[in-house]
């Protein structure tokens, strides 16, 4: 929509907001393996988008509408942590409530406030020892991030690898030594972060690549206020760094070191915004739609529109919304609609519906994830969508083991069974869960799956529905613009969303 025909929206419920402008990171959860998974796919390209809808033309244009808006320049890149994905979700309940849907959120609003908070080490108060000999950080050695405050002594071990799969057999091999180790690694690989979850995993306490050093502010690191399921089954816990090879020799001349990090924190207010439509009903199950709303902000002067990831996936919820809204036909239970704040920080919006409902989860026969709707990836003129949905058993264990085992364990939920009856009737292909790329075989599903808001509702045990037409070259680039969208195939998706709803 133009910019010139709206007011510039007020934050959520007016709620005032401290703005940090934190650049350059991105989610912490599950990203290492959909940057590789990225990179093949840029290499093979992606389909351009196709009108090709049989939706209506004013369906159409209501979500080029909202996309374009969200996308642009108001809400630059709509970043959590800088205030303006609050100030995005001001519009959306604008829209939630013109629609005529009822407030979900806390204390009769349509807003669940929270607190991220964002921690990182304090190189003013780091120590690095070897026996008497203390190093200096931004010249012996730099941390880059850590997960906890450390203060041990520690036995060193030093490794070489030049692949992932190095790592991995020393993790296997070295587990018992591993333990609460400081792990020095020789590498000439460009990503040494590839090598941190095998050795965090196997339980070592940092790691630190031998090599130069330069004085570099560290990483600040995104979590809820109160401790959630992600702090149980995030894969990637090590204090990482780097150190000069003389110092290196030092630590492991002393065989071990004195340790100690201590964090700088700060806390920025975040919300969440949650409607209902009522159903007939009031003693049926209800169903919850979900989109997050956040994305990456501006990273070295460059605006990260976010239009397919997810403005797409908030349009295919606003348009399910008002069509059933509208409808003279509505469902038995009730419909959520949420749209979350500070996925690409870790599903950290969802992550704190599920610790703090406002709609007990017992009563939600099921959870429909809608994340990067828009672009269509299997062939030109196709609008495809893939449509994803296992019931994991609740808690962390479970969770683990589809996140590093895969989902195959797994069976079906009858929510994904529904909707992949109702594809052709709405004009959508499925697109196949599998990619063969450059000799490869990849499973899409944990991307699709476990790296989205789908993942908090998983942990609680609540059958869990998502919907996706993933990856592309402009994934997480600037080039994620709204003139690149198959606003036919949003609405499609809310077509089938709509029909699922009033089916089920």
């Amino acid at each position: 929509m133009d910019r010139d025909t709206h007011d510039r929206p007020e934050a959520a419920e007016t709620q005032p907001v401290h703005e940090h402008r934190i650049l350059g990171k991105q989610s912490r959860l599950f990203r290492g393996g959909i940057t590789v998974l990225a990179a093949l796919l840029f290499s093979l390209g992606a389909a351009q988008a196709e009108e090709t809808s049989n939706g209506t033309a004013a369906a159409r244009s209501e979500a080029r509408e909202i996309v374009t808006f969200l996308a642009g320049p108001d809400f630059a890149g709509r970043d959590a942590l800088t205030g303006d994905a609050t100030l995005a979700a001001g519009y959306v309940l604008a829209q939630v409530r013109e629609a005529g849907l009822l407030p979900a959120g806390d204390d009769g609003t349509y807003v669940q406030r929270f607190n991220l908070v964002e921690e990182r080490p304090d190189v003013a108060e780091a120590q690095l020892a070897a026996g008497e000999q203390a190093g200096v950080h931004g010249t012996d050695y730099t941390f880059n991030s850590a997960d906890a405050p450390l203060d041990v002594t520690a036995p060193v071990l030093t490794l070489t690898v030049n692949d992932p799969v190095d790592a991995m057999l020393f993790a296997e091999e070295n587990a018992a030594e591993l333990q609460g180790a400081v792990v020095l690694l020789e590498t000439e690989f460009e990503a040494p972060s590839a090598y941190l979850p095998a050795l965090s995993e196997a339980g070592a306490l940092a790691v630190l690549v031998i090599g130069d050093v330069e004085e570099q502010e560290p990483v600040w690191q995104t979590r809820n206020e109160e401790h959630t399921f992600l702090e149980d089954v995030k894969l990637v816990a090590s204090l990482s760094g780097r150190i000069t090879p003389s110092f290196a020799d030092e630590l492991l001349a002393a065989g071990e070191v004195t340790l100690h990090v201590s964090f700088e924190t700060r806390t920025v207010p975040a919300v969440n915004i949650l409607a209902r439509l009522p159903g007939t009903n009031p003693l049926a199950p209800a169903v919850m739609v979900g989109a997050h709303l956040d994305h990456l902000g501006v990273m070295d002067g460059d605006m990260f529109p976010g239009a397919d990831d997810n403005a797409s996936g908030v349009a295919a919820a606003l348009l399910t919304a008002r069509q059933l809204a509208g409808s003279d036909r509505r469902p038995d239970g009730d419909t959520f609609f949420a749209f979350w704040t500070a996925e690409e920080r870790g599903a950290l919006g969802s992550a704190h519906y599920v610790t703090s409902p406002t709609v007990p989860l017992e009563n939600l026969e099921g959870y429909i994830n809608l994340d990067m709707v828009g672009r269509n990836t299997t062939e030109p003129g196709v609008d495809d969508v893939s449509v994803i949905g296992v019931q994991l058993p609740a808690g962390t264990e479970a969770l683990r083991t589809a996140t590093i085992e895969g989902l195959d364990a797994y069976p079906d939920n009858t929510m994904k069974l529904r909707a992949e009856q109702l594809l052709e009737l709405h004009g959508l292909a499925r697109m196949s869960d599998v990619l063969e790329a450059e000799g490869q075989t990849i499973d899409l599903r944990p991307v699709f799956y476990l790296s989205s808001d789908t993942i908090s509702f998983l942990h609680a045990g609540v059958p869990t529905l998502a919907l996706s037409s993933g990856m592309h070259t402009d994934y997480h680039a600037p080039g994620d613009t709204a003139d690149k969208i198959s606003y036919g195939k949003i609405a499609k998706i809310a077509d089938l969303l709509a029909d699922l709803i009033l089916k089920r």
